[in-house]
């Protein structure tokens, strides 16, 4: 189980930082906020899409074609966790270098698109240490790609059961 949780694991969270530094830097400025924020969830989705793979490969290759619910889903909830581990890393990383950037960019857009009232509590919201944290960045990509990958998880594993 570990190899196949292993390699699966870096398979989708290779996929997950390769679409997100394609997102960046070529989805983001020229086709701005709503558009990268489509390929994001979908770069999540697609990435975590690695979890129905390795639970049918396990299922495959060492269950004889036999999978119970718990062993699908203990292969599903780790990978989330290694998907989402190397993902907060990744993304305290891209705070780190590129943080500055990236707030000029989301500024722009919610300055465009937000009353002046609501842009000026956007403006107090985001002068908060917190926000401008690369640990609590990482940990709010942390979460949401670990509820992705739970739905994942529960969704392969119970379609794939097979006692």
């Amino acid at each position: 189980m570990k190899t196949t949780v292993y390699r699966y694991s870096l398979r989708a969270a290779g996929i997950l930082i390769l679409l997100g530094l394609i997102n960046w830097f070529l989805i983001a400025k020229p086709f701005g906020y709503q558009a990268s924020e489509i390929v994001g969830y979908l770069s999540m989705i697609l990435s975590l899409s690695m979890i129905f793979f390795a639970i049918r490969h396990f299922r495959l290759q060492y269950g004889n074609g036999v999978i119970s619910f718990g062993q699908g889903f203990r292969i599903g909830i780790l990978i989330t966790l290694i998907t989402s581990g190397v993902f907060f890393v990744y993304t305290a990383l891209y705070f780190t270098i590129w943080g500055d950037s990236f707030k000029v960019w989301a500024n722009d857009h919610f300055q465009t698109t937000m009353t002046p009232e609501q842009y000026q509590e956007f403006l107090i919201q985001m002068q908060q240490p917190l926000w401008n944290s690369p640990v609590f960045q990482g940990l709010v990509m942390f979460l949401t790609v670990f509820f992705i990958g739970l739905i994942m998880t529960l969704t392969s594993a119970m379609v794939l059961k097979k006692d």
